[in-house]
């Protein structure tokens, strides 16, 4: 008789949880400088939206960039990403 039940596979081990890491002191340095670099982006864009006079030009896109400047400057205070 050639049929034989069917073998069930080797029980394998999970891998292993990888320890956390601290983040890179360069990383957090890059992101503290591109958060102050959005910042004052926003800022001198704010300005120049309430310095205008013909109504054209809108504070709404300097102000959407203060929540990514204000994500890296947290970052590279604190070496954590919190959205709250």
């Amino acid at each position: 008789m050639s049929w034989r039940p069917p073998e069930m596979p080797k029980v394998q081990k999970p891998p292993r949880a990888r320890p956390p890491r601290k983040p890179s002191i360069f990383g957090r340095a890059v992101a503290g400088i591109a958060g102050v670099a959005f910042g004052f982006t926003a800022l001198a864009g704010l300005a120049r939206a309430l310095r205008d006079n013909s109504g054209q030009v809108s504070p709404f896109a300097s102000l959407a960039l203060l929540i990514p400047a204000a994500l890296l400057v947290r970052y590279a205070l604190t070496g954590e990403i919190k959205l709250s």
